[in-house]
């Protein structure tokens, strides 16, 4: 069926230009936003295994454990996970209602722009919304990389005795993400089929390792440690430090459930994408909460009481050291699992930097950043935004150079790639719950509807989003003696803040805000003229 479109529009096209076999790209005249479209390579399950992928949920939950053993312990641990999940599972309806009526690369970006009260307020809201998904999806990308040469580093402690220097992770994860970004460069379909590999990997391996260190261990912690244990290593004291641990505990878990609008980011290039679009997201998120329950509890169950152990034991990450502890400090056994993790981290960061792409190319597409010229070519072989690839690589790249500056700092990437999300989750809810409230005479529903419920879904995701976005600016440690230092100031503000600075003067001093108009709806799907695969656009 596909084949024969792409036939039709080649004559509609060659017929235009005065006959002959045609050109393979769209006259001049028809090269507008909305005909510049990416190649439909995704079936249902790939949708649901990019997405699934995308949030890595056990790789996310593997680099922040220690994180959340100091603030909170256990029962924030547990407890947290499943309140994150529940009102996870809000937003992600939400979103996944929103999507299925308009499935589009630029997802939260777009959504915002096409859901504005009114014309002059999408481009400014749309631009707003785009850096802030941007950053999350950037800073993901980064804290993957990151952490998975953390964990290599403590893969290199137990094999050979020393771990790599921060200067030596920070120049492995850079040659990380070079690989992910050649990676990227093959046909959607084929990494379709990778991320398929992923997902089912990251599945059957979180099982494989939890029922392993749980069978393996001499013996298991009680379940008053797994279910209500607290542990605070924060610094911070008194009688009302508890709730703000717990509330600062909660980022384990948003950092372990973000990145769910990745299946509506490649909803543009998925089949069906008005109901395999949000079905996957959904599917991927009920998914990632299960996983990483199961994870969290096997792990707690395996340590033995321990959460010394786990944090000062023989390296420094606290599931390499349950892994250690579980096999008798057998390292054989321990290296062997450490490079299932590792593995699993690997194909994770794969998987996002496909979506984070996918964001940019959208925003490029629409002249919201700064070179969006000269990246607004599409490879006509792979069908991919190369250009827009390699810049991904050096924004990337960028991040991963803070360690280099602070110890607490991939902490704040963690929290960077949270905040941006949650704030691009947030906007485009609060204006579709807008809509139901003063603009009824505006709302458009997809195959996909929540029906009565979807004002209340709305209210408590938002609810959601504010209120844990707010407390990520906060300190997250403090030195008993000396307060805040350099060393554990939390750096997520500057970066936030610097990042929104140069928005703004890009905004205010550059022609953009003449140009870009925000994202326009699609064309009618009934347009002899609307395209369903990428051209080459040599702008």
């Amino acid at each position: 069926m596909q084949d024969k479109k792409e036939q039709l529009q080649q004559a509609l096209y060659a017929k235009m230009e005065g006959g002959g076999d045609g050109p393979t790209t769209p006259p001049k005249s028809f090269l507008s936003r909305s005909t510049v479209h990416l190649e439909k390579g995704l079936n249902a399950f790939m949708a649901f295994s990019f997405g699934f992928s995308s949030i890595a949920v056990i790789t996310s939950l593997c680099l922040v454990i220690n994180f959340g053993l100091e603030t909170g312990g256990p029962v924030v641990m547990i407890w947290g996970w499943l309140a994150a999940s529940l009102f996870t599972l809000f937003t992600v309806a939400s979103m996944a209602e929103i999507c299925s009526e308009y499935p589009n690369a630029g997802s939260v970006y777009y959504w915002t722009g096409v859901l504005a009260p009114n014309k002059a307020l999408s481009p400014v809201l749309s631009y707003i919304c785009a850096w802030f998904n941007l950053l999350g999806n950037i800073a993901c990308d980064s804290s993957f990389a990151f952490g998975l040469c953390q964990v290599i580093s403590a893969f290199t402690k137990l094999a050979m005795g020393k771990e790599l220097t921060v200067g030596t992770q920070v120049i492995l994860s850079i040659i990380v993400l070079i690989a992910w970004e050649q990676k990227n460069k093959m046909k959607l379909d084929q990494q379709g089929w990778f991320s398929n590999f992923s997902a089912v990997y990251q599945m059957l391996s979180t099982v494989f390792m939890i029922a392993l260190v749980v069978y393996i261990s001499p013996s298991l912690s009680d379940s008053e440690f797994v279910f209500t244990r607290y542990n605070n290593d924060t610094g911070f004291e008194g009688s009302g430090s508890i709730y703000y641990i717990c509330l600062m505990g909660v980022l384990m878990s948003l950092y372990g459930l973000s990145g769910y609008e990745s299946g509506a980011a490649l909803s543009e290039e998925t089949q069906d994408a008005g109901t395999a679009a949000p079905r996957g997201m959904i599917e991927a998120v009920v998914a990632s909460c299960i996983t990483g329950f199961i994870f969290i509890v096997g792990l707690l169950y395996a340590c033995q009481n321990q959460i010394e152990s786990m944090l000062n034991g023989v390296t420094e990450q606290a599931v390499v050291n349950i892994f250690y502890q579980s096999f008798s400090a057998n390292v054989n056994w321990t290296l062997f699992l450490t490079s299932v993790l590792l593995l699993n981290i690997f194909l994770a960061g794969f998987a996002h930097m496909t979506v984070t792409t996918r964001i940019t190319y959208a925003l490029v597409r629409d002249h919201a950043l700064p070179g969006s010229t000269w990246m607004n070519v599409i490879n006509p072989k792979t069908h991919n935004p190369d250009r827009v690839t390699f810049v991904v690589l050096i924004l990337d790249a960028s991040l991963c150079l803070l360690p280099l500056f602070s110890t607490t700092a991939f902490t704040a990437i963690t929290q960077i790639t949270t905040i941006g999300f949650q704030i691009s989750y947030g906007l485009p809810i609060a204006l579709r719950l807008y809509q139901h409230l003063f603009q009824p005479d505006k709302l458009k529903r997809g195959a996909f509807s929540l029906g009565a419920f979807s004002v209340p879904c709305q209210i408590l995701s938002l609810g959601w989003l504010i209120l844990t976005s707010v407390v990520l600016f906060f300190p997250q440690k403090i030195d008993p003696i000396e307060g805040i230092t350099v060393d554990n100031f939390n750096y997520t503000g500057v970066v936030m803040l610097g990042t929104m600075v140069f928005a703004f003067a890009y905004w205010k001093f550059s022609a953009i805000k003449d140009r870009f108009k925000g994202p326009q709806e699609e064309e009618s799907k009934d347009d002899p003229f609307e395209l369903g695969n990428a051209y080459a656009i040599n702008s």
